[in-house]
């Protein structure tokens, strides 16, 4: 009788266990591998994040990524683009979308492209 009693327990928590996984799993959106479109939920899609100027001197670049923030030295072998083609530092403006390469002092920027110019959105409004 005792070991009918300890299967049963043991039975009633697995199950216990079982359901509250995957009560779990449904209420963050993991789904349960049952129910119609082949049981996996579609993943939250996340917001969509762009390096942009925050800032730029003579011999620094400030970029924000997100809620991000990382500033660059800047020095007469840093060679910077814009849409592909050779530009000075001084024609890249904040809100300008970039990517950064460093060399072997990844502290230092080693070339600076840009690749989109300010916009309307940048200032708060809606096109």
């Amino acid at each position: 009788m005792n070991i009918i009693k300890r299967s049963l327990t043991l039975f009633f928590v697995g199950v216990l266990t079982l359901v509250l996984s995957l009560s779990f799993g449904y209420a963050k959106g993991g789904g349960g591998g049952g129910g119609k479109g082949g049981g996996k939920s579609k993943a939250t899609p996340t917001p969509e994040s762009h390096t942009v100027i925050a800032s730029i001197t003579a011999n620094s670049i400030t970029v924000n990524s997100g809620t991000n923030s990382k500033t660059y030295k800047i020095d007469q072998a840093t060679e910077f683009t814009y849409q592909g083609n050779s530009v000075k530092a001084t024609d890249l403006k904040p809100g300008m979308r970039v990517s950064i390469a460093t060399g072997a002092d990844d502290a230092t920027a080693s070339t600076v492209n840009a690749t989109e110019a300010p916009t309307a959105a940048k200032s708060g409004k809606k096109k």
